[in-house]
């Protein structure tokens, strides 16, 4: 009630009316502040220009303006409409604001004027103008206004409208201010303010009280509020399309975020995840250590028999002690058929349980017991006729007798012809040497990474032949130098607030330096005379302003001519930045302050940005002439901003060095600033010096592996089957297990005086010589390193000539892989074929006293003319079944010469090595599979390189080792084989060859104590328990591994390029462009363009452009943050005729368009008067070759300020057209839409926004039916990461399939080929949960050690767990001794090979991983240094400690390996004396039986 009895001010009436005059010459006439009527407008062309510009509704009736004011309302009208006339409801609004504010006759009921100024008119008399005006807008006037045009697009500068005609306004008042602040020359001639007003404002009402307010109504005002539009309403002059009114958009479907926060279950402060993994690991562990007693007490309970054996260890013969009670074995327990028999027991046996082994167990004896312990551990006695070669021996294996007779030909055959061998050898590395001619590097990214049939691959290269390669940036960043020391802390966390403790960038005096650099980019000029002008992207064609973005482009690269000085810049500047519209660089398209400015804090101002941004545009092409011009001139800008960014030598520095520092360094150090940078060619050279610095490093980590290996194999000596000639005859004979001593009256006479002891001193020289010079191998180990740089030469020229690239992964890794697997194959060779040596010498020079040693009560007498009954393994070698000669393998002390003792040692070796490398072979080919080249390229390397270094081992390497045993034989000094060394006198030896072999420090140490001690029941399960762990804790890691490959590792320490990476992770606030690339449809037909455009309301729903901008809408899923440039939207409103600065044709002839200097009096709009009219509806917009013939000229069309829509500058590499051969007529082949991915900090952002991009093209392609794809310059480099994943699963189950297969089929037991499976995969998960806590990413080049972890992990545990199945073993697993015999094959394969993986593998490859680690590439140090280092320790633990154990438990039955009748025997009376500290140390209980 009290609103309506109010007095309002009276309406017809006028506070401000015609121009009094100017302010200045260049300001535009200002009006008078005037208290009057409103009046009729005197002519019809008043009335008409009147209701073109504000519409119908001053079609009739006074107004308050005159003609002269709305020719400039229409001119700054016009000036609005290309970037609001998209959406009615905002230009009708945008208009009623200020066609009411000029001409509405009820003027003095909403406009007061505040504040007025003198001003000289035009007949040169002062005038009272305009200078301050109040206008009251009703507040729900003022948020329908700003609703309407918060939303609209300006698609070709990927933006908002309201970024130029509000300034980014986000709210009505920040918009209207905007609108109303004075700015002569861009915006209002005078301040217009626009105070609130609430609808109860009029009670409180107290008129301005300033001299200026003389009007004469002082009643309160009546606020405009005339007919607001929304965008949603349904009529034709308020309805908006999506695209600009989101009220009017289909909703997508919902999608859950790309990248969701981490799981917030948590127990504490441990995960869920970890928590359950660690309860279900302890569940386990418990399950595993109380199974046995808990196993016990069940069958306690059900009255199982019990076995004590408590002082044997793992003998299985009977003595008085020994307390073994006979049971019977059921027929199931039988071996291969034999039957198992009881017999009475007897009282003189002592209750023998296996006196003809296990595989006897519950036999009758029938001999009287030996010496006690003489050979315990496998049931061996004195008496042959009890002998374990006389009772059933393991199983044979037909693959392994065939593979042993093999062998042992190739070594007989390249022993007997060593020359023949080494020729044979030598024409084929010639032959594939000769492939090094079409060697080649690949160093092109893309070509390495990137799959030939990748779809990434093939999407960019339509991209480049359609619309021409993307862009080649370079792009400064100028911060404080405060600022430039905090970058990397930075990077991990570049807040608002911590962005608000560093100082901001710019000043005015960093400005002009700014503005100098820049002058020096743009006089860069290059030997061949190339300039920014020839290679930059000039938009309006050649010869025209480049593209530059810099803030200096708001003041025309000039900020002293822009008038700016210390005092105004900051204000200049934040006002460009706040309506880039209003100054526009040279080359005439606005500049986002997101581009130009970064690291803004929260509610700042843009000239208090942490950072400045430069970029300069250059074009690329697929032109070779023209690319090599961008390339020399980013070189040459890329010398001068070093030098800028150097640090200006003192002058003392600068002479002795000659060069003087350049002057815009010493300015910047003394202004304290800093710049980050990058050209075009920074990341190729860059990455190109840090290989060069790192190939030292890589090299000397060879040599040191070269020079270890060789040094450590010629350290190994058979001195010790050897003593030195001044030991008397009568010197005793050692014992078994013991060292050759000297007597008493030996020391007594050698302490006899001088000359004794000059003779004894040269005596022990000449010793030190022939056991350090003639028994050395220095030559043999590094002709077998030579052997290894061959293997590699050669596979490197085989695929050379195929065609197939080396890379530098295949440089860096395929040599340190062949020399773990190579060293390893050299070591076991030489162990062996000492072993041979060392057998021959005991068989040769102690028989009789082996013979009379071990010559039993009822045994014969084994001399050299006896015979002894052949026990059924000699039956089986006698009749040629196996490789042995009867006659070599017979009891006899038969001389075996060099060359077959070199046959043998390949014959027992060489399965071992063809099992190791077939596998690795297999795994690595079905890699080969992975479409990636790097990937691939290795995986045949390797195969290749695997494969010709295991078969020149086993020829190459038997004829040299043949040879250096010939010179030892003859005498002849290692390195110096024309020396002979003087000749020494042997003494006797005994027949036990332990006795004899001295093994090292690390072979006493695995015989005596580790492996004793590894497989003891408790300790075993203790192994079990601890290495479960390692799958627990690895998938922990795991879950932290993170996709990509940060390129900053590949940079050198010290590189210029890493700050700026830095910089961009922490300044730059706009993300990569992308590209959404639509084909397959007519565009002229009215039904493709529905489907692409969004600014109509006749599109489709969710056409493409639509879809971008609702995706934009939800950047937390899609990654987009940039409205779409729509080239079809942008096209189409450009013939909208409203737009008379646009499309315009001859009024004379409108076939014929207008020019830009062509009089507007003689052009007009194109579709003025066209029926049916343009419309939102599309119902008047052109198609077929009407369509192409505007089309043609809106690519040619600049643009300029009379027409932002011009798509020369925005648009004309957005769209290829093509000729149809056949018909001849033009069309749309392909086109693309632009927008920009949010900021992407971290690899996962890369990844997540292809995925998403991906995703968004596929939606579209079903639903409008265009072929969609994305193309960003990432994608191709990224897409490896969304099938990586299954790629590695492909790559590495492939690798443990092979790996079971070839160790099963190769093995004889697939059980035992499943413990050699599980223990490589623990060791490579092993390495991937390391891989997770190192913060090592995963990538290709991740993949690739991945899969060089299984190969290597092979060779840890192939030779072992082929030496376990060699050892002699044929009790079933139901049988009571299967546990304890299966406890003795593994300390035997330990034993057997353990120093040679620990000397071959680990040892070699620590040394040269410790010397990597000097290496001052990141890359190496984390991806090669720290897994290799985790594979060697994780490799050896496996192989060495859980290997064995598992194999204990679960490997498989045994057999016979195909050796002679001396040698089986040697091996248990060596295991029977060896295996003694077991039994020694072993607690009385823990000979209770296991059970798994």
């Amino acid at each position: 009630m009290v609103a309506s009895t109010a007095k309002v001010r009276p309406p017809g009436r006028c506070h401000m009316k015609g121009n009094c005059g100017k302010k200045s010459v260049f300001s535009p006439e200002l009006p008078c502040s005037v208290d009057e009527k409103a009046s009729m407008p005197e002519r019809d062309a008043f009335r008409e220009m009147l209701v073109a510009t504000c519409g119908p509704d001053f079609a009739e009736g006074p107004v308050c303006c005159t003609q002269a004011q709305v020719e400039s309302l229409s001119a700054n009208l016009q000036q609005a409409e290309p970037l609001i006339s998209s959406c009615p409801a905002c230009r009708n609004n945008f208009r009623s604001l200020f066609c009411s504010f000029t001409c509405s006759p009820n003027q003095s009921q909403f406009v007061d004027v505040a504040e007025t100024q003198e001003v000289t008119g035009s007949d040169g008399k002062l005038s009272e103008a305009v200078k301050t005006v109040e206008y009251y807008i009703d507040a729900d006037w003022k948020q329908k206004f700003f609703d309407s045009c918060k939303d609209v697009k300006f698609g070709a500068s990927n933006g908002f409208a309201m970024d130029l005609i509000g300034g980014g306004a986000r709210n009505p008042n920040a918009l209207l201010k905007f609108l109303g602040d004075e700015k002569p020359l861009l915006g209002s001639p005078f301040q217009i303010n626009f105070p609130d007003w609430r609808p109860d404002a009029h009670l409180d009402w107290t008129p301005s009280a300033t001299p200026q307010s003389w009007n004469d109504s002082q009643l309160p005002p009546v606020p405009f509020d005339r007919n607001p539009r929304q965008c949603s309403d349904p009529g034709l002059l308020s309805r908006c399309a999506c695209v600009d009114c989101p009220d009017t958009c289909t909703a997508l479907p919902e999608l859950p975020a790309s990248n969701p926060p981490g799981s917030s279950c948590s127990i504490g402060a441990m995960s869920c995840f970890t928590f359950s993994v660690i309860i279900l690991y302890a569940l386990l562990a418990c399950i595993l250590w109380f199974w046995k007693p808990v196993q016990k007490l069940v069958r306690g309970r059900r009255g199982a028999i019990a076995l004590p054996h408590r002082t044997s260890g793992l003998s299985l013969f009977s003595n008085q002690s020994s307390g073994f009670e006979r049971v019977r074995m059921d027929s199931e327990d039988s071996l291969d058929g034999v039957e198992s028999r009881q017999q009475p027991q007897s009282a003189a046996s002592g209750g023998l349980v296996g006196a003809r082994g296990l595989g006897h167990f519950g036999e009758e004896s029938s001999a009287s017991s030996a010496p006690d312990g003489t050979y315990r551990g496998i049931g061996l006695e004195r008496n042959d006729n009890l002998s374990a070669l006389g009772a059933l021996q393991p199983r044979k294996y037909a693959l392994n007798q065939l593979l042993t007779r093999s062998f042992y030909r190739l070594g007989l055959f390249c022993a007997r012809r060593p020359w023949l061998t080494f020729m044979i050898a030598a024409v084929f590395v010639g032959l594939a040497n000769i492939g090094w001619k079409s060697f080649e590097v690949e160093v092109d990214p893309v070509r390495l990474w990137v799959a030939p049939g990748s779809t990434a691959k093939l999407q960019k290269e339509i991209f480049d032949h359609e619309f021409g390669p993307f862009y080649r940036p370079q792009q400064i960043f100028l911060m404080d130098s405060h600022s430039y020391q905090d970058l990397t802390s930075l990077r991990h966390n570049s807040s608002s607030e911590s962005l608000k403790a560093l100082p901001p960038a710019l000043s005015w005096d960093r400005l002009l330096w700014l503005a100098d650099l820049e002058q020096e980019v743009r006089d860069l000029k290059t030997p061949s005379g190339v300039t920014l002008q020839d290679v930059c992207l000039a938009p309006a064609g050649p010869g025209t302003p480049c593209v530059v973005q810099s803030i200096l482009g708001y003041f025309q690269d000039d900020p002293e001519g822009y008038g700016l000085d210390a005092t105004n810049w900051e204000e200049g500047l934040n006002q460009c930045a706040s309506n880039p519209a209003e100054c526009l660089p040279l080359f005439g398209q606005p500049l986002k302050p997101n581009i130009v400015l970064g690291g803004l804090p929260d509610n700042s101002q843009p000239s208090n940005a942490r950072s400045a941004v430069i970029t300069y545009v250059l074009n690329n092409s697929l032109n070779k002439t023209l690319l090599y011009a961008a390339e020399e001139w980013e070189q040459m800008l890329l010398d001068l901003l070093q030098s800028v960014a150097a640090e200006p030598a003192r002058r003392s520095q600068a002479k002795e060095s000659g060069v003087d520092p350049h002057p815009l360094s010493m300015r910047r150090k003394e202004l304290g600033v800093q710049i980050a940078f990058s050209t075009g060619v920074s990341l190729e050279t860059e990455i190109g010096s840090s290989s060069n610095t790192d190939v030292g490093i890589v090299v000397l980590s060879y040599l040191t592996m070269f020079v270890y290996v060789a040094l450590t194999l010629g350290g190994r000596t058979t001195h010790g089957s050897e003593l030195d000639e001044d030991l008397e005859s009568d010197s005793p004979i050692a014992e078994p297990g013991s060292y050759p001593q000297m007597s008493a009256a030996s020391l007594r006479a050698a302490s006899g005086g001088f000359v004794r002891l000059f003779q004894m001193a040269r005596r022990r020289s000449r010793s030190f010589v022939n056991a350090y010079c003639v028994s050395s191998k220095f030559t043999l180990g590094l002709f077998g390193i030579i052997i290894v740089l061959c293997s590699v030469s050669c596979a490197v020229g085989i695929f050379s000539a195929m065609g197939v690239k080396v890379t530098l992964i295949i440089a860096e890794v395929i040599p340190f892989m062949l020399l773990a697997v190579g060293v390893d194959n050299i070591f076991l060779l030489c162990n062996e074929m000492d072993r041979q040596t060392l057998q021959q010498q005991s068989a040769g020079l102690g028989s009789a006293q082996s013979d009379s040693l071990t010559a039993g009560p009822s045994a014969p007498t084994m001399g050299a003319s006896a015979h002894p009954e052949q026990s059924p393994t000699e039956e089986i070698e006698a009749h040629g079944d196996l490789f042995i000669d009867p006659r070599v393998s017979a009891s006899q002390p038969v001389r075996v010469s060099v060359e077959e003792r070199a046959a043998r040692c390949l014959a027992r070796v060489g399965p071992s090595i063809l099992l190791s490398a077939t596998t690795q072979i297999v795994a690595f080919l079905l890699g080969a599979v992975v479409p990636m080249p790097a990937v691939r390229n290795f995986a045949l390397y390797a195969a290749g390189s695997m494969l010709i270094v295991a078969t020149l081992h086993c020829t190459v390497f038997i004829a040299a080792m043949t040879l250096d045993a010939r010179r030892v034989q003859s005498g002849r000094m290692d390195c110096l084989p024309c020396i002979k060394a003087p000749r020494r006198r042997a003494i006797q030896l005994p027949t036990d060859p332990v006795a004899g072999d001295k093994d090292g420090s690390l072979d006493s140490f695995i015989r005596y104590r580790f492996a004793p001690t590894l497989l003891r029941p408790g300790v075993k399960k203790l192994v079990v328990a601890a290495f479960g762990a390692v799958p627990v804790i690895s998938s922990i890691g795991v879950r932290r591994i993170e996709m990509g490959l940060d390129q900053r590792l590949a940079l050198p320490s010290k590189s210029y390029l890493r700050p700026y990476f830095d910089a961009i992770d922490v300044f730059l606030d706009v993300g990569p462009p992308v590209y959404f690339v639509a084909a397959g449809k007519e565009v002229s037909e009215r039904q493709g363009q529905r489907g692409l455009c969004g600014r109509f309301t006749t599109c489709d729903p969710l056409s493409l452009a639509n879809t971008l901008e609702g995706e934009r809408k939800r950047p937390q899923v899609s990654w987009i943050a940039e409205p779409a440039s729509s080239w079809i939207d942008d096209f189409l409103q450009w013939l909208n005729p409203i737009l008379d600065g646009c499309c315009r044709v001859k009024t004379s002839d409108p076939s014929v368009f207008c020019g830009p200097r062509d009089s507007p009096f003689a052009c007009q709009p194109c579709f003025e008067g066209r029926d049916p009219p343009w419309n939102i509806t599309m119902d008047g917009l052109p198609d077929g070759e009407e369509f192409y013939r505007y089309l043609r000229k809106w690519l040619e069309s600049p643009t300029d300020q009379e027409c932002p829509l011009g798509g020369q500058a925005a648009y004309s590499s957005a769209l290829s057209i093509a000729t149809d051969g056949k018909t001849g007529k033009e069309y749309v082949r392909t086109s693309h839409f632009r927008t920009y991915f949010s900021p992407l900090r971290s690899q996962s952002d890369f990844i997540s926004a292809l995925e998403q991009s991906q995703r968004i093209s596929n939606d579209i392609s079903d639903r409008v039916g265009y072929r969609v794809f994305p193309y960003s310059l990432f994608f191709i480099f990224f897409e490896q990461y969304t099938y990586l994943l299954s790629m590695a699963v492909q790559v590495l189950g492939s690798a443990a399939i092979a790996i079971f297969a070839i160790n099963t089929m190769l093995l004889g037991s697939w059980r035992t080929g499943a413990v050699v499976t599980l223990s490589v995969a623990s060791a490579v998960f092993l390495v991937a949960g390391a891989m997770g806590f190192w913060g090592i990413q995963f990538n290709a080049l991740t993949l690739v050690n991945l899969s060089v972890c299984a190969a290597i992990g092979v060779e840890f545990c192939a030779h072992i767990a082929r030496a376990f199945m060699r050892a002699p073993g044929a009790l079933p697993r139901s049988h009571p001794m299967s546990q304890k015999e299966r406890d003795e094959r593994a300390w035997l394969a330990l034993t057997d090979v353990g120093g040679a993986v620990v000397n071959g593998i680990f040892s070699t490859k620590l040394i040269g991983v410790g010397v990597l680690i000097l290496t001052k590439s990141d890359l190496l140090k984390l991806y090669y240094a720290k897994t290799w280092l985790c594979l060697i320790l994780g490799g050896l633990l496996h192989g060495l400690i859980l290997l064995p154990v598992l194999l204990s438990w679960l490997g498989g039955r045994g057999w016979s390996g195909g050796e002679d009748e001396a040698d089986v025997k040697r091996r248990l009376a060596r295991s029977g004396s060896e295996y003694r500290p077991m039994m020694a140390s072993e607690p009385e209980g823990s000979d209770e039986e296991e059970y798994l």
